[in-house]
């Protein structure tokens, strides 16, 4: 019977030394799972500071370039058309005066101008 009991107690003791070794192995690997979920937290973290800053500049341009366009768009761009027109008004003339007298050139670039002032009107 004492051998039994004795037998019994070292089955127990081992079985505390797996359970002990079990338990530490345990832990080591939740302090891993730790290390990991802090590591992608930052990782996440960075990755969305980073996106949002390139977000943001994003957004500043645009909402710049649409109040530009807004207060000032408008007016960029006929002067940009009317600095293009008139080099193109240039040389339709040359080309019409090859073609036609040059008081009908004349009449037809007037036409053009015409059409244009209503045009930058509206």
């Amino acid at each position: 019977m004492e051998d039994e009991i004795l037998q019994l107690d070292s089955e127990l003791s081992k079985n505390k030394q797996q359970e002990n070794d079990l338990s530490t192995d345990i832990n080591t690997l939740k302090t891993e799972i730790d290390t990991i979920n802090a590591e992608e937290q930052s990782k996440k973290q960075e990755l969305d500071k980073k996106y949002k800053d390139k977000i943001d500049k994003l957004k500043n341009i645009l909402d710049s370039y649409l109040s530009k366009v807004e207060k000032g768009g408008e007016d960029l761009l006929k002067a940009a058309l009317e600095g293009k027109i008139s080099v193109f008004k240039k040389g339709f003339f040359s080309f019409l005066t090859g073609y036609y007298s040059e008081n009908e050139s004349k009449n037809r670039i007037q036409a053009i101008d015409e059409k244009l002032e209503k045009w930058f009107d509206n």
